[in-house]
């Protein structure tokens, strides 16, 4: 059985859903899971291989997830074995989410580890800025409108 600590940061709730669902999943493969909300504690524990699992904004991970990667890196380097980003329905497409699970494994410095990509929902409206909704509206109107979603 092998110790994992699946460390994760969620914006809007999707993230922290799937590290539950992904958390139940390598325990009944066996397993022994901690995880762990960057955003609340960002203690690393001592022992076990680490999984990293963030939501994106943008093509970047978002604000806790980057300040605890930088405040472990080190460790992270040595200990990540697979790191994960949760986007929109462009997160199970090779040239979508998984480019940006490559620069997550390179941003952690942990070239062993491998990268996944997972889709997650998009946010309510209210949940988003103002610059932000703008933005995915745009994108979505030019560029993604047949296969991520339509904005009402």
């Amino acid at each position: 059985m092998n110790q994992l600590i699946l460390a994760y940061a969620s914006r809007f709730g999707a993230t922290s859903e799937l590290a539950a669902a992904l958390a139940q999943g390598l325990e009944s493969a066996g397993h022994q899971v901690t995880r762990l909300n960057v955003a609340e504690d960002g203690t690393l524990p001592g022992d076990g291989q680490v999984i990293v699992l963030t939501a994106i904004i943008w093509d970047r991970p978002i604000p806790p997830m980057r300040d605890w990667i930088k405040a472990n890196q080190a460790e992270l380097a040595r200990r990540c074995v697979a790191a994960g980003v949760v986007c929109g329905a462009a997160g199970v497409k090779p040239d979508g989410g998984m480019i940006y699970a490559s620069n997550l494994v390179r941003r952690i410095g942990a070239e062993q580890a491998t990268p996944f990509a997972l889709s997650g929902r998009i946010p309510d409206r209210s949940d988003l800025k103002l610059w932000e909704w703008i933005a995915l509206k745009a994108f979505a109107g030019a560029m993604r409108r047949p296969q991520l979603f339509d904005i009402e």
